[in-house]
């Protein structure tokens, strides 16, 4: 069936209905299988980190880059291209590239018994890749879904973001200890990035054969408003005070986490725990997060209190970030994972959350422009951050780490600041109030 960018009237009078269309479960799908593929490719070497510096005879803060930072030094530059591609042309072709670049990613991995470089390259792949995925979430929920589930759908497709992390962090463990090193270690990551290689490939293929932009018609009156064309959201955005208000305090809260999940081995080190701890800690984080995201989520999308659930999110997960120290200090597994669990259940709605928030603040700016430019600012601080807390950890202390927990709760605590100082104008949500919208017995939406 034929594509369209309006709905079709039902008779000869005005009235119009918005359909929504089953394939919408579909394209879902085909979306997650990527994004959690991108998150396991781009987070599996995470707890890892000081197995590879041995394997590979390279220092931690290659092996950091390498793997890990090298996504967010990439993502500001490729942002604006994927942007570009996702606004102009529509989602088929943004998916498409994405898919291929991690055809690619996951290809090059499986030649990591041949040397790190291997490595970097899928890797690189894997962050150009990105860029078409994470901020995409709420155009997809704009493009397929309508209004009243939007933000369960956007939430939803977020968290996949979450359970590929979950994944990534998971999977080295079965593979992998702390004292797995040398050439047992080389054979040991070869089978990890070899397994991921054969499970994601077909299923990324099928992905970029199936994934479609848009459903025959539109679901909502918001789907079918012509948004501005790239250049004018982007001149649009950087003369919004109050969103770019909003888009540096998210980069703050959202960059700390990040950095957070990055450096969390050679923090906990000096406490005794191996990788194989930080395995289970990072599973736990984002698969609490994922609860986090499915209740607080929800509760957004019926009730609009985007300012209000933000503020209260980021307040409690940076307090419990800085009391982490004195948790990892007791010495117990069982103690600062309940700790560690909590702040990743408060912390990681932050991004499903902030997806729709900023579309309701930028209407009718083009979504994926509006969330694009929030994610390069947290992408920049937690590669900023990334780096600064390296070097400090780079001498494992506990003192050190103090100082690494401390960094990251001060710069978290200034980016609920900032979502306090913010204002909250639900653009989206008014125009579709000014247009009248009202739901049918059948759930289509109609507008009068």
């Amino acid at each position: 069936m034929a594509e369209s960018d309006s709905a079709k009237p039902l008779n000869d009078s005005s009235t119009i209905e918005y359909k929504v269309y089953p394939q919408r479960y579909l394209i879902s799908a085909l979306f997650s299988f990527s994004l959690i593929f991108t998150c396991i490719m781009l987070n599996c070497f995470n707890p890892i980190l000081t197995n590879l510096k041995d394997i590979y005879d390279i220092t931690l803060f290659q092996a950091n880059f390498g793997t890990s930072l090298i996504s967010p030094a990439i993502y500001p530059i490729a942002n604006f291209i994927a942007n570009y591609v996702l606004d102009e042309y529509g989602l088929k072709l943004g998916m498409g590239i994405a898919n291929t670049c991690l055809i690619m990613g996951f290809i090059f991995r499986f030649f990591s018994a041949s040397g790190f470089l291997y490595i970097v390259l899928g890797q690189t792949m894997g962050a150009l890749a990105f860029p078409f995925l994470l901020g995409t979430p709420q155009k997809i929920s704009a493009e397929w879904y309508r209004p009243n589930d939007r933000g369960m759908s956007t939430t939803i497709l977020s968290v996949m973001n979450f359970v590929g992390i979950a994944l990534g962090y998971a999977i080295p463990a079965f593979f992998l200890n702390k004292d797995t090193k040398g050439q047992e270690g080389l054979e040991r990551v070869s089978q990890m990035t070899q397994l991921q290689a054969y499970i994601a490939v077909p299923l990324l293929v099928m992905s970029l054969i199936l994934f479609q932009s848009k459903p025959p018609t539109p679901p909502s009156k918001a789907a079918e408003t012509k948004k501005l064309p790239f250049k004018d959201s982007l001149k649009s955005l950087l003369a919004d005070k109050n969103y770019l208000i909003f888009c540096i305090s998210s980069g703050l809260n959202w960059g700390s986490f990040l950095a957070a999940g990055v450096v969390i081995q050679p923090i906990l080190e000096p406490f005794g725990y191996g990788p194989d701890d930080i395995s289970i800690y990072g599973a736990a984080i984002t698969l609490c997060g994922l609860v986090g995201s499915i209740v607080f989520g929800g509760y957004v999308g019926k009730t609009k209190k985007y300012k209000r659930t933000i503020i209260i999110l980021t307040s409690v997960a940076n307090c419990i970030l800085l009391l982490s120290y004195p948790l990892a200090q007791t010495g117990s597994f069982i103690i600062l994972g309940l700790g560690l669990a909590g702040y990743g259940m408060l912390l990681l709605p932050f991004l499903p959350i902030a997806l729709e928030y900023v579309c309701e603040l930028t209407f009718p700016v083009a979504e994926v422009t509006s969330a694009g430019l929030m994610i390069v600012c947290s992408q920049l601080f937690y590669a900023g951050l990334g780096v600064l807390i390296d070097f400090i950890v780079e001498t494992e202390s506990k003192q050190n780490s103090l100082i690494a927990m401390t960094i990251m709760f001060g710069v978290g605590s200034l980016g609920t600041i900032g979502q306090i100082i913010t204002k909250e104008v639900l653009k989206r949500d008014l125009a579709e109030k000014k247009g009248q919208l009202l739901s049918n017995d059948n759930g289509a939406l109609v507008e009068s």
